[in-house]
């Protein structure tokens, strides 16, 4: 925790835990947490630190040199004209929350305790959450209040003479929501507040990468040059991610995902590997089977657990956790997988996440939501998906499970609604 300040740059310091390593010159004060995964690629020598190749990144790059990092990291950074914390693009490191008069944390109710207030919760957003598992881009479950995403950065500057502070994302689309950043800013020092707004409006919301980068295309593309170049690829960065390791754990579903990450760790390391699979007693589909035989495949020492109800226990554990609005589909199996794993850790675990994105499984659901519009279904659909969202229906059976697909089609861009329906929220609410 710190806070983010140009007024005595040289002194600033982060308290808490200790940075991995540190950078310090005359014009630059950078503490780094975390690891980095490329120092092959930013050409580092063994008495190079984290740090400084941080350092030296920003340093040939102030607006965009963040984005040559890839790592599991928190910068903190101060100089004499900006200052800021940055979050590796993977979002894999600690949370950060910012307080909007520069004061950071990874806990925002350690953040709170700091600043001796109660903060105020967006019901609104809470809402959202609710019925969807996410919060919509660029709204907080906390006024005055932002969390880093991943690959974004909270920094503050000098400008005509003031410290002025800058969110780094997307561009503000709305003038309403440049004036919810700064309503605590009006009430705490209306002096400063009468500064900026006169020049409020050209405040600027950047990633640490740019907005439109290059894309480099062959001349003569074919699938199968496509697909051995993401296979070279993809043992590349499992290599990055192991490091030296002598002991690599794997998360191992038994699917696509888990399998492919096995098989190209075998191809690249002979040492042990201990694989861990989570099912479900009782389910015919499990694909323990799979899994099981996928770890005599490539010689794995292999662990199972089966969930059988009774982890609802943990739930409360979880959310005092995880501390902010968050859902993800293998929340609970991935809790399940390191208590199993418990004290006997690997140096590295790795996961088996996004390949449903990357290879495109919702393609039907997209489909049909262009289809439907295309031969002016959707009204239609609409009112379906409205009558099934009555208490009436909504009961769990099959109109649940009809309704659900249907809102998924409808709503494709906002993400599957596993929480609370309109009737149940409106219910619960009350």
């Amino acid at each position: 925790y710190g806070k983010i300040t140009l007024e005595d740059w040289r002194t600033a310091c982060v308290e808490g835990e200790e940075p991995e390593s540190s950078f310090e010159s005359y014009n630059l004060r950078l503490f780094f947490f975390g690891t980095l995964y490329n120092r092959d690629t930013l050409q580092a020598t063994p008495d190079d630190t984290n740090a400084k190749l941080a350092a030296d990144a920003f340093l040939s790059d102030p607006a965009y040199g963040f984005s040559r990092l890839d790592g599991s990291f928190t910068i903190v950074y101060y100089s004499e004209n900006e200052c800021g914390v940055v979050r590796d693009h993977h979002g894999t490191h600690y949370p950060v929350y910012c307080h909007i008069d520069g004061n950071f944390a990874t806990s925002w109710q350690f953040l709170e305790d700091q600043l001796e207030e109660n903060f105020e919760p967006n019901l609104v957003s809470l809402s959202t959450f609710l019925q969807r598992g996410i919060l919509k881009k660029n709204n907080f479950a906390l006024f005055d209040v932002h969390s880093l995403g991943a690959g974004e950065k909270f920094y503050m500057l000098t400008e005509l003479g003031y410290l002025m502070p800058v969110w780094a994302s997307v561009k503000l689309e709305t003038q309403a929501n440049v004036h919810s950043m700064f309503d605590s800013l009006k009430e705490r020092n209306p002096s400063l507040y009468e500064k900026v707004a006169d020049d409020i409006y050209c405040l600027k919301r950047d990633s640490v990468f740019e907005q439109e980068p290059k894309v480099a295309t062959e001349r003569n593309p074919d699938v199968e040059t496509y697909s051995r170049r993401y296979g070279e690829l993809h043992a590349q960065a499992i290599r990055r991610r192991i490091g030296h390791s002598r002991r690599v754990g794997i998360l191992l579903s038994g699917g696509y995902d888990s399998g492919s990450n096995l098989a190209a760790l075998r191809s690249i390391y002979d040492g042990q590997i201990d694989s861990y699979s989570v099912g479900f007693k009782g389910d015919a589909w499990t694909e323990l089977p799979m899994a099981r035989l996928m770890s005599e495949t490539f010689g794995t020492r292999h662990h199972e657990y089966e969930i059988d109800g009774t982890e609802t226990s943990a739930l409360p554990d979880i959310v005092r956790f995880l501390g902010e609005p968050f859902m993800e589909g293998g929340l609970m199996v991935n809790y399940c997988a390191m208590r199993m794993i418990g004290d006997d850790k690997p140096d590295v675990i790795l996961g088996g996440d996004g390949s449903d994105q990357y290879f495109g499984t919702s393609g039907r659901e997209v489909a049909l939501h262009y289809l439907s519009a295309r031969i002016g279904l959707r009204p239609l659909l609409r009112g379906i998906s409205r009558l099934l969202e009555h208490e009436t229906f909504d009961t769990g059976g099959k109109l649940s499970r009809i309704n659900f697909h249907l809102d998924k089609i409808l709503h494709i861009l906002e993400g599957e609604r596993f929480g609370f329906s309109d009737s149940a929220l409106c219910a619960l609410l009350q």
